[in-house]
């Protein structure tokens, strides 16, 4: 996994901004399963009384269940997420602070068990939030925001 911010303040007549870049990658993730069946592949066995007159008599196996083939490869998925983002903190005055931003992601799934292609896409998540400080002493702030997230499909 790579991942890296950036940040750059710069102070104006208009306020001043604090202006974030980054990126994440995550070019390789991998999610193997493998079931082994031990005791030859025997899971179960099923049994009825011997005698049904006499519970002394015992019991007799009537249906057993065996897997096969032992090793089973159930699960084989290679995953891919790489991302940036920008946003801005913007403060154009002392009480009111302004956020503005958007992510992408490129985001791969594949499960080679079924050999098919369970995601390929661009997911878009943009920002957008404020915070106003309705008295001065800071005990009373107004906030809002509005965010997009995505999550990677897992299956």
């Amino acid at each position: 996994m790579l991942r890296g911010d950036f940040t750059w303040f710069k102070d104006g007549a208009k306020g001043n901004h604090e202006v974030q870049a980054g990126f994440f990658a995550a070019p390789r993730s991998t999610y193997d399963q493998i079931t082994e069946y031990v005791n030859d592949g025997f899971v179960l066995e099923e049994r009825r009384m011997a005698d049904v007159n006499n519970p002394a008599a015992g019991y007799v196996p009537f249906h057993r269940q065996y897997r096969d083939p032992l090793t089973l490869q159930t699960r084989a998925a290679e995953d891919r997420n790489v991302g940036f983002y920008v946003q801005d903190h913007w403060r154009p005055t002392n009480r009111l602070v302004i956020n503005g931003g958007i992510r992408f992601d490129w985001v791969q799934r594949n499960d080679h068990v079924f050999d098919i292609e369970r995601q390929n896409s661009w997911q878009v998540g943009p920002r957008i939030g404020m915070s106003y400080m309705v008295t001065s002493d800071a005990k009373n702030i107004l906030r809002a925001s509005y965010v997009r997230v995505h999550e990677q499909m897992m299956g």
